[in-house]
Formats: C-alpha cells, structure tokens, sequence
C-alpha cells in the first residue's frame, strides 16, 4: 500500500524497526540482535522513536505516510509488559499524528524469523489492537483498512483524506 502511495507521489518514511533490526543483525548477528531486543525492550523503542523521529523531521511535508508511528513505540512496550522512559514518552509527546489509517494483519502473514522479527500472526493482531488503544487514548482518529487489493486500500485510503 505505501509503495503504491509513493508511485502517485506521496511523502513515504520507511519502518525505523526494521533498518535498526537489520543494522543490529549485521553487528550483532541475528540471535544475538533477538536476544539484545528482548533484554532492552525500551531502549529499542527509544532508538526506534529517536530515529522516525528524525525522518519525519527531514522530510518537511505537510502530508507523510509513516510505516510505523513514533506512538506504535508505547503499544509494543505495552506488549512487552515494560514502562515507557520519560525519554521515550517526551519524544513521543513532541510528535503527533493527526490520524492513523491501521491496516489489517495479512491473512497470509509470513513471521520472516531468518531477518530477526519475532512477531508471529497472532501477535501482529495483538499489536494491532494495542496501537488503536494508544491512539485512541490521545484522542487521535483510528481508520481502519480491511485487507483487500491495494488498490483499494490506496483508494480508501486517498478517499478519507478529505
């Protein structure tokens, strides 16, 4: 869906995780990455948050799609069962999205376990409803995106924009 965003010229800032997660399997390894991730839970989050934070920064547009939100950072701590730093919380307060579109977890969902991502389906689901808790908690409008074609995700999408 955000690939398609991006070929009609929409502003796209990647998934921090995932370029932090790859970075650490080339340091670390990719168990050892696992293992570090589920020892220092909100010091990921924190150089999660520190690094979207930055992009979003650098792109200056007044319309971004995120893949992945800075606020996603306190749903995964929720998950993992930790308390967010005031580090974490102030960079979160200092960037706030006006709205989320949160698509549905794939029903052929694959885990990617060999890139280091530790989240099976059921979890991605868990996730899921975690971020719409935390954004509705900031009073920040939840628009879900029922899987389908992503062309008509992208539709639905660009439709609830105005």
């Amino acid at each position: 869906t955000l690939n398609e965003l991006s070929k009609l010229g929409y502003k796209i800032v990647p998934e921090s995780a995932i370029e932090i997660i790859s970075e650490l399997n080339q340091k670390l390894g990719v168990e050892e990455q696992i293992l570090w991730r589920s020892s220092h839970v909100v010091e990921f989050q924190v150089m999660v948050a520190q690094r979207k934070a930055k992009e979003i920064l650098k792109a200056q547009e007044s319309l971004i799609f995120l893949d992945r939100d800075i606020l996603d950072c306190l749903a995964f701590c929720e998950l993992r069962g930790v308390k967010p730093t005031p580090e974490l919380l102030h960079i979160v307060d200092q960037n706030k999205p006006s709205l989320l579109f949160l698509l549905d977890t794939l029903s052929n969902f694959q885990q990617k376990i060999g890139t280091g991502r530790t989240c099976d389906k059921e979890t991605s689901i868990m996730v899921n409803k975690l971020i719409r808790k935390v954004y509705e908690a900031r009073k920040i409008p939840v628009i879900r995106v029922k899987e389908g074609p992503v062309s008509e995700s992208v539709k639905f999408i660009l439709e609830n924009l105005k």
